[in-house]
């Protein structure tokens, strides 16, 4: 279990910012909270079923599949808008990843990990 207030000192970034998004991701399934002096947050589900686009999906509408970048619902290659090939070209490989990224995927290649938060600053604000 990691109390929120530690992982808001640890990532720099204000606790009540942080409770927003560590509720979201609870309602979403991503976490698990427990109340209490020994409480805290930790994650619902091993990081090897946990993806980026689960994280994402969270608090961006994302869908199960690519979407036109002109917002029209019948955008296909048959019935394309202007941007939809160079749009295709960009966001499938870019949606592949977000699916097919996991949490254990990002850990092993050593970008995220309990002793990030505190000695990495960020360069800009999230």
């Amino acid at each position: 279990m990691t109390r929120a207030a530690r992982l808001a000192a640890d990532l720099g970034i204000p606790a009540n910012y942080l409770s927003k998004i560590l509720n979201a991701l609870v309602r979403a399934g991503i976490l698990r909270s427990v109340r209490g002096p020994s409480g805290g947050f930790r994650l619902a589900r091993p990081t090897e079923q946990v993806s980026i686009l689960d994280a994402v999906k969270v608090f961006e509408e994302t869908g199960s599949t690519r979407q036109c970048m002109l917002g029209r619902g019948d955008c296909t290659d048959e019935n394309a808008c202007p941007m939809h090939e160079r749009w295709k070209a960009v966001s499938t490989p870019v949606f592949a990843y977000l699916r097919e990224t996991t949490l254990a995927d990002l850990i092993a290649a050593g970008s995220v990990g309990p002793s990030q938060g505190a000695t990495r600053k960020r360069a800009h604000p999230p």
